[in-house]
């Protein structure tokens, strides 16, 4: 997918890597260890908010979508999520 703007040297999403985050968080006026810091913290707080969403859909009564419903937030979780912050890792 093609960035609105570039990410440091990244023009698509599958570009985007730690290196060209800092380097746009650099172009930006921002602290290198903040950034380092901040992506640690989102690439981290967003998995576990994640796996809390599919924890609470896992144990809620089964219903008609249920499976379809975990299927899907599986799919985020591991395919876009994690992807992504192995690329930011």
């Amino acid at each position: 997918m093609h960035l609105s703007q570039p990410i440091g040297d990244a023009n698509y999403f599958g570009q985007v890597t730690r290196q060209s985050v800092l380097a746009f968080a650099e172009d930006l006026g921002l602290n290198k260890s903040v950034a380092e810091r901040e992506i640690e913290l989102l690439c981290r707080s967003i998995q576990q908010e994640a796996d809390k969403l599919i924890t609470e859909l896992e144990q809620q009564p089964n219903f008609e979508s249920k499976a379809g419903e975990l299927q899907l937030l599986r799919n985020i979780r591991y395919r876009c999520i994690g992807e992504f912050a192995s690329q930011l890792s």
